[in-house]
């Protein structure tokens, strides 16, 4: 099964999950990257 196979079957451009990746090998996908705070959904109630 293909990256490409596994996108479409989640409804995602084949295009976009190669960008995530090449962000994600440069650093830039990560949350610090954005230079916001991350809190986690437990202490926003979201995790219940």
């Amino acid at each position: 099964m293909t990256v490409s196979h596994v996108a479409r079957l989640h409804g995602i451009n084949a295009d976009q999950t190669f960008k995530w990746r090449r962000l994600y090998e440069d650093g830039s996908l990560a949350a610090e990257a954005s230079g916001k705070e991350v809190v986690p959904a437990s202490e926003l109630g979201l995790g219940q």
